[in-house]
């Protein structure tokens, strides 16, 4: 089965302060565990969401997609987008639909909706301005948080306010700096009790509940801030924990489970979700819900998950079977691992695969080198990851029409030591063009560059059937042009001054191979 691992990246944020990038890029340490847990098993590929790649995600043709983007980009509303195009692309996908998502991250409403269903959630005002007046029902202590924004973004031991003082100062905190309205509820200084979802319709449950110890000093907030999730130097982080099982009586972990999951369904969420409470005694009032929750190897969801008797690798796999049941699609269960993969082509030396995702850091790494990369097309040019996945993931080349893309690994070392590939083809003609880079500089000087050459001259004859084979080598390049002529190209040309590094211009030999011709 093809499964894309979409997720997001912040670059830079527009809103909040610059640490909140560490919770922005949650997904991206999550992206290595679900990629180490699915590929054995099936063809995975991560790729990172942007404007960029966001438009080829149909193209890409995956099976499913392992949804954990929070936003695009810095734009948290991002995280809606995505299963919305995913729908519009009809790609099945994991976790949460854009309703569902848009709803949660805009806590009053989800608040609104619970009460509509008859669950408890503190009482609560949502302020646009910092000059309207508290409601009279509203009793202190109260906590301020930002209206839209997850992963205790925004929420400090601060947040937590007595007077009307302190919370007039927050506010206008909330607006100025995160730029979005505030929600401000009263504060229920209790256990804190997390309740991980699993499962659609009536297959819906509760796995082991979590809860968060506080060993605070008195008189610090006994809340879940940024720093006790993600700073780890911080004396929030170290004297907040979380324990599963929670210690909690039979009858009021029935409770919380009933009403998780009424909390659950009433929200429209899909696969996995958890819902955050606050006790007030044994009355528990539900915080949030939290759809496509966070799966960090040490996250509450992991760990409740774990506590129930699943590794990672099997609740990863659980999701995704979950997701695929609701779209009637199906799975042995469990997975036969994948085969080996098989090289596309032998060469007396090396073996040639079609790229895929753990190849791209070291593409990254090679034509980012100006050394390495000097007689390429603008070497001078910053080559992104993002155009990596979709010059080479999302856009695959395997096939003579396509022409393909090839890592090149020394088979007694299994390093990949170069790249080469086939492309622009053009079928009425049955011409295309050859590209090749040796990109191990250990590797260098010792005849592999003319196996890569030769190589992909058997491919493009002899597997793809083409007639005429094109290439192109900087007049500096001379171990290029020489490898062209010794496999058996011949100069037909040049283009003048049409290779541009550092300031300088220089001609580009032009060669073609005919097999046809003496």
């Amino acid at each position: 089965m093809k499964i894309g691992i979409l997720y997001n990246y912040v670059d830079s944020i527009s809103r909040g302060v610059d640490r909140d990038k560490i919770a922005e890029n949650e997904s991206t340490a999550v992206v290595d565990y679900i990629y180490a847990a699915l590929c054995p098993y099936h063809d995975v590929m991560p790729v990172r969401i942007t404007p960029l790649t966001l438009k080829d995600i149909a193209d890409a043709k995956f099976d499913i997609a392992f949804n954990i983007c929070e936003g695009i980009g810095g734009n948290v509303s991002g995280e809606a987008y995505v299963p919305a195009i995913l729908d519009t692309f009809q790609v099945p996908y994991t976790g949460s639909n854009h309703f569902t998502l848009s709803l949660c991250l805009h806590k009053a409403r989800t608040k609104q909706i619970l009460q509509a269903g008859g669950i408890l959630t503190p009482a609560f005002q949502v302020f646009n301005t910092d000059n309207e007046p508290l409601k009279e029902t509203l009793t202190y202590p109260l906590i301020v948080k930002p209206l839209s924004e997850d992963a205790s973004i925004g929420i400090t031991v601060d947040s937590v306010v007595h007077d009307d003082t302190h919370l007039y100062h927050q506010i206008t905190h909330i607006l100025n700096t995160y730029k979005q309205p505030v929600l401000v509820e009263e504060y229920i200084d209790g256990r804190e009790i997390n309740i991980a979802i699993f499962g659609n319709g009536s297959d819906v449950f509760a796995l082991p509940p979590s809860e968060i110890l506080f060993d605070l000093v008195p008189g610090t907030p006994r809340i879940v801030d940024y720093e006790s999730k993600w700073i780890s130097d911080s004396y929030m982080f170290s004297h907040t924990e979380g324990i599963c099982p929670a210690d909690l009586n039979p009858d009021l972990s029935k409770i919380l489970n009933r009403v998780a999951i009424d909390s659950y369904k009433l929200t429209g969420c899909q696969d996995y979700a958890r819902v955050d409470f606050r006790l007030q005694g044994d009355t528990p009032y539900v915080l949030e819900v939290n759809p496509n929750p966070g799966i960090n190897i040490d996250s509450g969801y992991v760990r409740s998950a774990e506590c129930y008797g699943w590794s990672y690798e099997t609740l990863i796999h659980e999701i995704l079977y979950a997701a695929l049941k609701r779209y009637n699609l199906y799975l042995p269960n469990p997975m036969p691992k994948l085969p080996p993969i098989i090289p596309f082509y032998h060469s007396q030396r090396l073996d040639f695969y079609p790229i895929i995702y753990p190849d791209l850091d070291v593409l990254y790494s090679w034509f980012n080198n100006q050394y390495i990369s000097r007689y390429m097309v603008d070497p001078e040019s910053y080559t992104s990851m993002d155009q990596l996945i979709v010059d080479f993931l999302l856009h695959p080349t395997n096939s003579s029409t396509s022409g393909v893309a090839l890592m090149a690994y020394e088979r007694n070392s299994n390093e990949p030591i170069g790249y080469g590939a086939i492309y622009d083809v053009t079928t009425w003609n049955q011409n295309a063009e050859i590209s090749f880079l040796i990109g191990n500089s250990k590797f260098a000087g010792k005849g592999y560059g003319t196996e890569i050459v030769q190589t992909l001259v058997d491919i493009a004859t002899n597997k793809f059937n083409l007639f005429r084979v094109e290439a192109a080598a900087t007049e500096l390049n001379y171990a290029s042009w020489k490898i062209l002529e010794k496999v058996g190209f011949r100069r037909i040309g040049y283009r003048s001054q049409s290779h541009v590094f550092k300031g300088n211009r220089y001609n580009d030999f032009l060669y073609e191979y005919v097999p046809s011709l003496p």
